[in-house]
């Protein structure tokens, strides 16, 4: 294979830059889009708006849980014993597939021909 006709590579990272700039600029826009929509949804007072801001801040709150790094328990307690449960020794045996022997190549099941033949 020749290799003088294939573009360096600086083309292709060139070339994937752009798109990923252009693919960047379009999410950025469309995003700025449904922002603007969203801030122009119809709302009968801003009291609503401020309960529906709490509401979501609550289920966010109640879905995360603040995780302490570094922070010493205010007491240590005694781990309890938790009762293993083993796997059973003997698994049962799977039953084998019966496999029929692969046809002829570029035949159909049945022995019918892909295609006819060439003369």
């Amino acid at each position: 294979m020749d290799r003088r006709n294939h573009p360096p590579a600086a083309f292709w990272g060139e070339s994937l830059n752009f798109w990923c700039r252009l693919w960047q600029a379009q999410i950025e826009q469309s995003l700025r889009f449904w922002g603007t929509m969203a801030a122009q949804l119809p709302r009968p007072t801003s009291a609503q708006l401020a309960s529906e801001a709490e509401s979501i801040a609550e289920s966010m709150k109640a879905t995360r849980k603040p995780v302490a790094r570094g922070a010493a328990p205010a007491r240590a307690t005694a781990a309890k014993p938790v009762a293993v449960k083993t796997a059973p020794t003997k698994l049962p045996r799977a039953k084998p597939i019966p496999v029929k022997p692969a046809g002829k190549p570029g035949t159909k099941p049945g022995g019918v021909p892909l295609q006819a033949p060439v003369h």
